[in-house]
């Protein structure tokens, strides 16, 4: 706790601040993603609609074990029957921004076992699971009916489980496949601005070279997502990867602590207590929509 306290009094003013504004441009490129998946998969929505929906997914995703919360925050502004088509979209939204992830992650975690020698064979542990994830997503988005009709059929025996997958399935189909690529973008342009903003808050405390960071960022990324987090707002997974991963480059403990909570504070905590305000007013925006 010392030396974490000391870190942060020599923090270096400039570099934070850059991080810090960076939560502006990393929430935006969510906001327009999560506004084009609403008018393009659901219906024509007033802004206010989409802020609302993004900020209620993130205040009930941070309680929620693997941010589960984030599906049901995203639907609380809009009625009943729209539900289930709100969280097939919500699923597309994780589906494009985990594909990203584990597409640069697996890559970056090949060099950075390169980098650290004796991780590389643990690297599998990574890599493995991933690319699994990777194909998984793949399918699902690339060939939806089929792994629909599928699944309907497992669940052909229960009613209520097949109304519900033909409900999410509406959210998805109705989903051209030509503007996944422009959510893909939007997806790579946040992850990029996430990065950054994890480099920045790293050399607030310690000067480190760019490309191997940037690599072992990347490779923290992948893992946390990788990892079954249970804790709320998957806080303590980040940090503990953060102080494993970038100990190997020389890293200090306090610097990688340090960074990931701050990087936790801006990005997940600061929105999360703005959609604490949105979610109060719910229930006004709900009825005045029926």
């Amino acid at each position: 706790m010392t030396s974490i306290l000391a870190a942060f009094q020599t923090a270096n003013g400039y570099y934070v601040a850059i991080a810090v504004v960076l939560v502006l441009p990393n929430i935006g490129l969510q906001w327009l993603k999560w506004r084009f998946l609403l008018r393009v998969g659901a219906t024509i929505v007033r802004d206010y609609e989409v802020t609302a929906s993004l900020f209620c997914g993130f205040a009930l995703g941070l309680v929620t074990p693997v941010r589960l919360g984030e599906f049901g925050g995203r639907a609380l502004m809009f009625p009943s029957s729209m539900k289930m088509k709100i969280a097939g979209l919500t699923l597309i939204d994780k589906a494009a921004t985990m594909s990203v992830t584990v597409a640069t992650g697996v890559i970056a975690t090949w060099l950075f076992a390169l980098r650290t020698h004796w991780f590389y064979w643990s690297s599998w542990a990574v890599v493995l699971p991933a690319a699994f994830v990777f194909i998984v997503t793949f399918i699902v988005i690339t060939k939806r009916r089929i792994v629909w009709e599928w699944m309907r059929c497992k669940g052909q025996h229960v009613r209520r489980a097949d109304e519900l997958m033909t409900k999410m399935e509406n959210g998805l189909a109705i989903f051209p496949k030509r503007d996944l690529l422009y959510v893909i973008l939007l997806s790579s342009l946040f992850y990029l601005t996430f990065v950054t903003q994890f480099y920045m808050f790293l050399n607030a405390f310690i000067d480190t070279g760019f490309w191997w960071t940037t690599i072992a960022i990347m490779t923290i990324m992948i893992a946390k997502t990788m990892a079954p987090a249970l804790t709320l707002g998957e806080l303590g997974v980040r940090e503990g990867l953060s102080v494993l991963l970038l100990g190997f480059l020389g890293i200090s403990q306090a610097a990688a602590l340090s960074s990931s909570l701050l990087l936790f504070v801006t990005n997940i905590l600061f929105p999360s207590l703005i959609g604490a305000v949105f979610l109060f007013h719910v229930p006004v925006v709900v009825r005045s929509a029926t």
